[in-house]
């Protein structure tokens, strides 16, 4: 990295650049360089990175100009302040000239005006874009402020489906595993609506017999759903209960997405499983509980 362009606007900022509000501001920033210099867009970028204490819009009461020309041995630039007066009652808001003797254009802050040259003409449009910051906002940082990019999220507003592979304490007497087909789709904003097909096996031994557990359910969901990638807390009713489940989904490729579930539910109904005459094999406990991993897509 090149730290040629900031020891040129230090140097300038000592020279005495004009004081400005450290509030938010709205400038109008003009910009002309030759077709190989960087965009007035990567300048008001740059000019961005280092104070969030200004907007680019016109009119403005002041107007940053910055003209960038090359010459034998690079690239020399301009940078001049135009201090629009209220008073001026809309007119030119440079002025003329007038008066004998030729003095500063009416309304040209001549003080803040800065010349500066670099080998490289990014290195200079990088030093007037500091300049430019620190007239404009004091506290404005030397060096470009890091950008932090938000975590991936999933769309808001999609339709998922995915196929998952559940373990349950408490359907069945040990661990029960099952598959599960689930779709959602978007209601009301933030909120979903889910649905999913659940079918699992589970077996038991007692006395030299076996007991076969076949779980078929269906389980309706609404939930309201958090980006961070996404997490859906939510409640259903499953098979004659109450339950509550939160869920993360985690982008993987495009519209592919991991998800995992950790959901409790309280049974309605306490099934209690004998072999005759009173041979107890499991009773549904108060509160069971479930985790489900899985992959799936979005459909738009």
């Amino acid at each position: 990295m090149s730290w040629r362009w900031l020891s040129i606007a230090v140097a300038a900022v000592v020279g005495g650049a004009t004081p400005a509000h450290a509030s938010a501001e709205v400038v109008e920033l003009r910009y002309a360089a030759p077709a190989s210099c960087p965009t007035l867009g990567a300048i008001e970028s740059a000019i961005l990175e280092r104070t969030a204490n200004v907007r680019f819009g016109a009119p403005a009461r002041r107007v940053f100009v910055i003209t960038i020309q090359e010459t034998a041995d690079g690239f020399r630039g301009t940078l001049e302040i135009d201090e629009r007066s209220e008073a001026a009652g809309g007119g030119d808001p440079a002025g003329s000239a007038g008066g004998a003797g030729g003095s500063a254009p009416r309304g040209i802050d001549t003080a803040a005006d800065k010349e500066l040259a670099a080998q490289r003409c990014e290195d200079l449009a990088n030093a007037f874009a500091l300049v430019t910051a620190l007239a404009i906002d004091p506290t404005a940082s030397i060096l470009p402020r890091p950008r932090t990019e938000p975590p991936p999220s999933l769309p808001a507003a999609a339709v998922e489906a995915d196929l998952d592979a559940m373990i349950d304490a408490g359907v069945g007497p040990a661990a029960m595993f099952a598959a599960v087909v689930e779709a959602r789709v978007p209601w009301r904003g933030d909120y979903r609506l889910e649905l999913a097909a659940i079918a699992g096996r589970d077996t038991k031994g007692v006395d030299g017999g076996e007991a076969r557990f076949t779980w078929l359910a269906v389980r309706p969901a609404a939930c309201r759903r958090w980006t961070w990638p996404a997490i859906a807390p939510g409640m259903e009713i499953v098979w004659l209960a109450i339950g509550a489940h939160g869920r993360v989904g985690l982008p993987l490729y495009q519209n592919i997405f991991a998800q995992l579930q950790l959901g409790a539910s309280v049974p309605l109904v306490r099934d209690r499983y004998l072999f005759a005459p009173n041979v107890a094999i499991h009773e549904t406990p108060l509160v069971t509980g479930w985790l489900v991993l899985g992959i799936g897509l979005q459909f738009r």
